[in-house]
């Protein structure tokens, strides 16, 4: 028998395996790759939601900044958190019942809308494995800073709605802002996290942040400029509701008739 035909069948089979072999690595390659692409994707997505989270506290810290400069405010011992904490609690303690109520009121949008921004941010347990480890950790710290400035929201907002100035004191007040302050704190190790596992560069990071400032300053300033408007258009419908100096001469005539 010929042994043609064996040589024949091997060299087949082993030209097909290794083809197979060559097959599967290209495929596991554009695997890693594609993995590589989907994971810089949503590391961008995310970094590019919590870049306004930090251009938000730049905005609050340069504002604070400036007004403890303008002020000549000298904290000895303690932080503008704290500062600001008894100067609310004793705005609140001199209110009434319905001006808290008044207040409550007013704040409810925002506070209900802070909370549905820490409720909102998150990243499923699929996703959060394609990111590299020190995203993944810094996710987590991020996760429990929110939950903390979540709750502490929950307790301003049950406070506001008992109305009683005794609830609102300095304490309730620091509670929030310090948990504001550990949830910017742990956006912004989260936002670098992610800009190393989206590879992204400082200069775009800087880029976006810059953006991000300007466009809620200019949102902060178009409001301010519209209240300013509201208050001339109260004015005018005033003054155009007012009876002239004729109209009241003409009343006082009928009255003394």
């Amino acid at each position: 028998m010929s042994s043609t035909p064996i040589v024949a069948i091997v060299s087949g089979l082993i030209g097909a395996l290794v083809s197979a072999y060559l097959s599967y690595i290209v495929r596991l390659k554009a695997k890693h790759r594609e993995d590589s692409d989907e994971r810089k994707r949503l590391a961008h997505v995310n970094f590019l939601l919590l870049t306004n989270v930090v251009a938000a506290d730049f905005f609050i810290k340069d504002f604070s900044e400036k007004l403890v400069n303008a002020r000549g405010i000298k904290m000895e011992g303690y932080g503008l958190p704290h500062a600001t904490a008894v100067f609310f609690a004793t705005r609140a303690a001199e209110m009434s019942h319905e001006d808290i109520s008044h207040v409550q009121l007013l704040l409810k949008p925002f506070i209900r809308a802070a909370i549905g921004a820490t409720e909102n941010f998150e990243i499923d347990q699929s996703n959060l494995g394609r990111m590299k480890e020190v995203a993944i950790y810094a996710y987590y710290g991020c996760q429990t800073a929110m939950a903390r400035l979540k709750a502490a929201l929950d307790l301003l907002d049950v406070s506001l709605e008992k109305g009683d100035p005794r609830l609102l004191d300095a304490t309730v007040f620091h509670s929030v802002f310090r948990a504001y302050r550990e949830y910017a704190d742990a956006a912004g190790i989260l936002r670098a996290a992610l800009q190393n596992s989206a590879e992204l560069s400082s200069e775009y990071s800087v880029k976006c942040l810059n953006r991000s400032f300007a466009a809620l300053k200019a949102e902060i300033s178009a409001s301010f400029e519209h209240n300013a408007k509201l208050e001339l258009a109260k004015k005018a419908a005033d003054a155009a509701t007012a009876p002239s100096p004729t109209e009241m001469e003409v009343a006082s005539g009928s009255e003394s008739k």
